[in-house]
């Protein structure tokens, strides 16, 4: 099972790739990979996130 679909991958690749100046001679592979990184690092950084935030309200002062 993977983690990203390869649309999710291919659109993080291609936003790479742009943000690069769309060079002519690249290597796909490498945006490839350097995408599944970049969206696990995110996915990561949201879920700890989520952990970090309070689940209940603090009680209010008596």
């Amino acid at each position: 099972m993977t983690e990203f679909s390869d649309e999710e991958i291919r659109r993080e690749a291609f936003l790479l790739w742009e943000a690069e100046g769309q060079p002519l001679w690249s290597n796909a592979y490498d945006h490839w990979f350097r995408a599944v990184e970049q969206l696990r690092r995110r996915h990561s950084a949201e879920r700890d996130f989520g952990k970090a935030l309070p689940t209940e309200e603090p009680d209010a002062p008596s």
